[in-house]
């Protein structure tokens, strides 16, 4: 897995948002050290936006998902993943 994979996939949709850009979803993987980082927003979202779902996989024994700040909803920044808190 490369540290920035993108494909599509499908998300709820935003208030005033087409279908068309519904649909339009990239996802963003980051791994850094023990942490691999799975963002989703839609593709032309900046990374530095409070629109994105941010998922923290902890490699350990259990391996073990996080949402940022605890929430499935497209609501955090990309850009501060590292710093978001997860639960």
């Amino acid at each position: 897995m490369s540290r920035s994979d993108f494909k599509k996939a499908k998300r709820p949709r935003y208030q005033g948002e087409t279908e068309a850009e519904q649909e339009n979803i990239i996802t963003i993987i980051d791994e850094a050290g023990a942490y691999t980082y799975i963002g989703n927003s839609y593709a032309s979202a900046s990374a530095s936006e409070s629109v994105w779902k941010v998922r923290r996989i902890t490699e350990a024994n259990p391996l073990r998902v996080e949402f940022a700040s605890g929430s499935a909803e497209y609501v955090n920044i990309w850009n501060n993943r590292a710093t978001l808190d997860y639960s």
